[in-house]
C-alpha cells in the first residue's frame, strides 16, 4: 500500500473544510492509499481568527441558524454529503441556554432554547470550529495518519519531481506531495501614512504619554492599555468598529438596558475612554434586518441571473472579442432592477409578473437613494449629527421591520442572496480591468454599507451610547486626518458649508482588517513563495485586486504562468482573483465555500488515481519488456 503526504498549511475554517473533504471522499475511495496528513497552524486548530478565548460580548455577524461546517442535500459536485450539526444545533445539543441575554452552559437544566436567529458569542464560535475538529480527527480512517506541527510555515519548495519541500519557522523541513494552503487572514506591513502616524506618537511622547496608533486590529485583546482620560478616534465606522466599541464599554463592565419602550440606555462604568468615530462616508454600516427567512431562506434572483451574465459575455465577445463585462454599464442597471422589483412586491405584497414587470421612476429614485445613500448638504456639524441620529433611528426601526416585511431589509438582503450571482460575474476577471477597479474601489463599500452591516442590537447600543455621551462623531462625511504637534493629538477634520469642523484625539485606531496584497503581507512565508515563484500577485490587466493568481482549479499561478498542480489555494489567499471569500458556510443554499474544498480534494483523489494507473502501466510495460528480452 503506497504512502501519500498531504499538508494543509493554515488550520482555520477554510482548512477545516478541506480536512472534512477528504475524511469523507477518503471514505468512498478504494482505500487502496495511506495518507500522512501534516496539519500546519501555530493556533488552535479549526479557530483561526475566531478563537474562544474572546469576550462574550464579541459576536459573530452572522444568526446562528446559517452557520455550519458540514455539507447537506443542497451541496453539488463537492463528494458524498456527510451530515453533520450546525453552530446552532452543537450549542442546544452541547447544553447551552440563553439566559438574560447570555449564552451559558447549563447542561440540561431548563430555560430558554437558543434562538435561531440569535447573534451567539465569537467565543462559541470558536468552541464550535474547535469540536468539528474534534470530530474529523475521530473520524478518520485508520489508514490516515494525523501529524500536527503547532508552527507557522516559512516556505515551499517545489521539485522537479513533483515534490513539495516544506519548510516551518523552526527549520524543521519535510516533503509533501498534495498542499492545500488556506491561511486565513494576514497583516500588511505598514503604509507611508501609517509609518507617519507611528512617527509622530513617538515624537509627542513626552508631552502625551497617552498619544497612540493602532493600524491593525486582528483582535481587541490589544486595547487594554487605554485609559479612561483618552480620547479615542476610530476610522471607519464598520463591523470592526463595533467590536471596538464594545471592547471599550461592555469590555470595561459598562451595561446596557433596555427602557420601557424598547430602546436602550448605557450606564457608563467610568472606565470607558472617550469615543470619536468617524469614516469616508460619515454614517454608520446599515443594521441587518431581523431575519425571517430561517436557515436556508434566500430571494431567487429574477434578473440579476447567471442566464442573463452568460448572455452579456455572448454578446461581448461578439461585439468586441471579449467577454469581460462592465460592471456599471451592463450589470448595475439589472441589480438595480432586482432591488426596485422586491421593494415594489414587498410593499404591494405580491409577486408581479417579471416579465411585464418595469420599475416606476418613483421606485427608481427610492432605490438609488437607498443605494447610494447621497447625503443632503449639511450646514454644519450639528446639522450632520441631527441627521446622523435621525439616520440611525430610522435605520433601527427599518432593521426591526424584518427582511422579508420590512420593505428596505428586504430590498438590500437580496445583495447576501444573490452573492453566487456576483462571484460568478467577477470571478476570475470577468469584469474588465477598469471596471474591477471601480467596482471592488466604489462598489462594494457601498454593498457592504447597506447589506452586510452589524446586528440590530449594535446600532441600538451604539445609540444609546451617543445619547448617553460616551461616544460622538468626530467629524461628518470625508474626514480627513492632521497632526497637531502644538497639542500632541491627532486632528480630524472635515468641510461644511459653513465651514470645517474639528475634534481632536490621543489615540487613533484605524478599524479595518487588511486586505491580502502578496508583496505587502508581513509573512515569511508569503514572501518567500513571491521570491521563488511559486505564487504571483492576481492581476486583472493592470489591475491587483488583491490575492494570489489561480486557475479554475484552485492551483496557483507560477513565475511563467503555469499551474503548480500540487498545490492548492482557497479561502482570504485568493480574495481576488475570486470575490468575496471570507463568509462561513450556510445550511442549505450550496455553499461555495463547501464546494470549492470537495472540488480540490475530489482532484486530488483524481490526481492520485490517475498517478497510480500510470504506475502500474510502467511495472507492466517494464514486466512485458523483460519476458520479450
Amino acid at each position: 500500500m503506497n504512502k501519500v503526504r498531504i499538508a494543509i498549511i493554515g488550520m482555520e475554517p477554510r482548512g477545516l473544510s478541506i480536512l472534512e473533504r477528504l475524511n469523507a471522499i477518503y471514505k468512498i475511495s478504494d482505500q487502496n492509499l495511506k495518507f500522512e496528513l501534516h496539519l500546519i497552524d501555530p493556533r488552535v486548530y479549526g479557530q483561526g481568527i475566531h478563537t474562544s478565548e474572546q469576550s462574550d460580548h464579541l459576536l459573530v455577524n452572522t444568526i446562528a441558524c446559517q452557520i455550519t461546517m458540514f455539507s447537506d442535500d443542497s451541496v453539488t459536485d463537492a463528494g458524498p454529503i456527510i451530515p453533520g450539526l450546525s453552530i446552532l444545533e452543537w450549542a442546544r445539543q452541547h447544553g447551552y441556554r440563553e439566559l438574560n441575554n447570555k449564552f451559558l452552559y447549563l447542561g440540561n437544566h431548563i430555560c430558554n432554547e437558543i434562538n435561531a436567529n440569535a447573534y451567539l458569542p465569537r467565543r462559541m464560535l470558536g468552541e464550535y470550529l474547535s469540536w468539528v475538529y474534534r470530530e474529523q480527527i475521530n473520524q478518520l480512517h485508520p489508514n490516515i495518519k494525523i501529524i500536527r506541527h503547532q508552527q507557522l510555515a516559512y516556505n515551499i519548495d517545489s521539485m522537479d519531481d513533483g515534490q513539495q519541500i516544506i519548510t516551518l519557522a523552526n527549520g524543521y523541513t519535510f516533503h509533501a506531495d498534495k498542499v492545500f494552503i488556506t491561511t486565513g487572514h494576514g497583516e500588511n506591513t505598514p503604509s507611508p501614512q501609517d509609518l507617519m502616524y507611528l512617527k509622530f506618537v513617538q515624537e509627542v511622547a513626552k508631552t502625551n504619554h497617552k498619544a497612540d496608533f493602532i493600524r491593525n486590529i486582528t483582535n481587541t485583546y490589544s486595547l487594554h492599555h487605554i485609559s479612561s482620560e483618552a480620547v479615542v478616534a476610530i476610522e471607519g465606522i464598520g463591523l470592526t468598529t463595533y467590536d471596538l466599541i464594545s471592547q471599550l464599554t461592555e469590555g470595561r463592565s459598562g451595561k446596557f438596558i433596555k427602557n420601557t419602550d424598547g430602546t436602550l440606555k448605557y450606564l457608563p462604568s467610568g472606565e470607558e475612554p472617550h469615543i470619536l468615530v468617524y469614516s469616508r462616508y460619515g454614517l454608520p454600516y446599515a443594521s441587518r434586518g431581523i431575519n425571517q427567512k430561517g436557515a436556508h431562506g434566500q430571494y431567487q434572483a429574477r434578473f440579476f441571473t447567471t442566464n442573463a451574465i452568460d448572455k452579456l459575455r455572448i454578446a461581448n465577445q461578439q461585439n468586441r472579442g471579449n467577454g469581460q463585462l462592465d460592471f456599471e454599464q451592463e450589470l448595475l442597471p439589472i441589480l438595480l432592477k432586482e432591488m426596485c422589483y422586491v421593494y415594489r412586491c414587498t410593499i404591494d405584497k405580491k409577486w408581479y409578473d417579471i416579465e411585464a414587470y418595469v420599475p416606476t421612476s418613483d421606485d427608481f429614485t427610492k432605490i438609488e437613494q437607498i443605494f447610494f445613500g447621497k447625503l443632503p448638504s449639511l450646514q454644519n456639524y450639528e446639522a450632520f449629527k441631527e441627521y446622523a441620529i435621525n439616520y440611525l433611528q430610522t435605520d433601527i426601526e427599518d432593521a426591526l421591520k424584518g427582511n422579508i416585511d420590512g420593505a428596505i431589509k428586504a430590498t438590500t438582503d437580496i445583495i447576501r442572496d444573490i452573492r453566487d450571482c456576483l462571484r460568478y460575474a467577477v470571478d476570475y476577471a470577468g469584469l474588465t480591468p477598469t471596471s474591477h477597479k471601480i467596482f471592488i474601489e466604489q462598489y462594494c463599500p457601498i454593498m457592504n454599507r447597506i447589506a452586510v452591516g452589524p446586528p440590530v442590537i449594535r446600532s441600538q447600543q451604539l445609540l444609546a451610547l451617543l445619547n448617553a455621551g460616551v461616544i460622538e462623531f468626530a467629524c461628518g462625511p470625508k474626514g480627513r486626518v492632521e497632526l497637531n504637534y502644538q497639542t500632541s493629538r491627532f486632528n480630524i477634520i472635515s468641510e461644511f458649508s459653513d465651514g470645517s469642523y474639528t475634534s481632536s484625539a490621543d489615540i487613533l485606531i484605524k478599524a479595518r482588517t487588511d486586505t491580502f496584497y502578496p508583496a505587502l503581507d508581513k509573512s515569511p512565508f508569503i514572501a518567500n513563495l513571491l521570491k521563488n515563484g511559486t505564487i504571483q500577485p492576481f492581476f486583472n490587466g493592470d489591475y491587483h485586486p488583491s490575492g494570489i493568481a489561480i486557475s479554475h482549479h484552485h492551483h496557483p499561478i507560477n513565475k511563467n504562468g503555469d499551474e503548480v498542480k500540487a498545490l492548492w489555494a482557497l479561502g482570504n489567499i485568493v480574495e481576488g482573483a475570486n470575490f468575496y471569500t471570507y463568509v462561513l458556510p450556510r445550511p442549505g443554499v450550496n455553499s461555495r465555500a463547501i464546494r470549492d474544498a470537495g472540488k480540490c480534494v475530489l482532484e486530488l483523489f483524481e490526481q492520485l488515481e490517475t498517478h497510480e494507473v500510470v504506475a502500474a502501466s510502467k511495472v507492466k510495460n517494464s514486466q512485458e519488456l523483460i519476458e520479450t528480452l
